[in-house]
């Protein structure tokens, strides 16, 4: 991390006046960079030119980054709640024991983008489940809670190649306890890189 006055997530979430959880769920996501450190107390160390950078942004740019609902603390029927476009169908996001931080989102998109050059830019479901190694009940759940985005014509399914590379990007695809063989291998595979 470059000089600079150095704050901590306390000292960032009020002077942002949000709620700590929401401070630390931009950190996580590389919306304000910083550096994460394995440690208890002061995990976060972050640069006061680049909060004052993010300050600078306008709302509008700064809400198109954090998904709407995602902080509120009564339950909500928006279906944004686990939708944002900024952040690739993304949602709220646990902790998890492997995620994509900074620069190795666009990386690991880059693989996938390279791993299936070769597949046509629409895909019937068959041919995801084909590809991903999820089911069909799966891959259908994923389409109707909008984490991968599909055109239905007469009453048929076809899903862009872009959707699914960004939804494996996601950190909500990261955590997910239930990954094909094809997905397990292919997070192996990006980690060995």
């Amino acid at each position: 991390m470059k000089n600079g006055e150095i704050i901590s997530l306390e000292q960032l979430y009020k002077m942002l006046h949000i709620s700590k959880r929401k401070a630390a769920w931009i950190l996580q996501n590389g919306i304000i960079s910083c550096e994460i450190r394995n440690s208890l107390t002061h995990k976060y160390s972050i640069r006061k030119e680049d909060v004052l950078a993010y300050i600078a942004r306008s709302e509008r740019e700064k809400r198109k980054e954090i998904p709407v609902g995602i902080f509120n603390a009564k339950k909500t029927n928006n279906p944004r709640r686990t939708e944002s476009q900024c952040s690739d169908c993304g949602g709220y996001f646990d902790d998890t024991y492997y995620k994509l931080r900074g620069n190795e989102r666009a990386r690991f998109k880059e693989m996938l983008e390279d791993l299936l050059s070769a597949v046509l830019d629409t895909l019937t479901v068959d041919e995801v489940v084909e590809r991903t190694g999820y089911s069909r009940k799966t891959i259908l759940r994923y389409v109707q809670r909008k984490y991968i985005y599909a055109v239905n014509i007469m009453g048929k399914y076809y899903i862009s190649k872009q959707s699914i590379i960004n939804y494996l990007a996601t950190d909500k695809a990261f955590k997910n306890t239930q990954k094909s063989e094809w997905h397990i291998n292919l997070i192996a595979k990006y980690r060995q890189c």
